[in-house]
C-alpha cells in the first residue's frame, strides 16, 4: 500500500486534480475506471478527460508518500 496525495494532471493545459488516499494504486485505477466510462463524480474532469482524448492526455504523479 502507497498512502499518499496524487494528481492527475491535463497535459493540454496543466490543470490538475489532486487527491488523497491510504491506497494510491487501487484510487487511481476507479478514476480511471469511472473516467473511462464518462461517469465520474467531478464533472469538470470528466469534461478535462473527453476533451483530451482519454488518458493519453493525463499524466498520474505521485505527489507525496506518507504514513496514515
Amino acid at each position: 500500500m502507497t498512502c499518499g496525495i496524487y494528481a492527475l494532471v491535463n497535459l493540454r493545459n496543466g490543470k490538475r486534480y489532486v487527491g488523497s488516499s491510504v491506497n494510491i494504486r487501487p484510487r487511481i485505477s476507479n478514476h480511471l475506471l469511472a473516467l473511462n466510462k464518462g461517469k465520474h463524480f467531478n464533472r469538470y474532469l470528466q469534461r478535462a478527460w473527453d476533451a483530451a482524448m482519454g488518458e493519453g492526455g493525463f499524466d498520474f504523479r505521485v505527489v507525496v508518500v506518507c504514513s496514515e
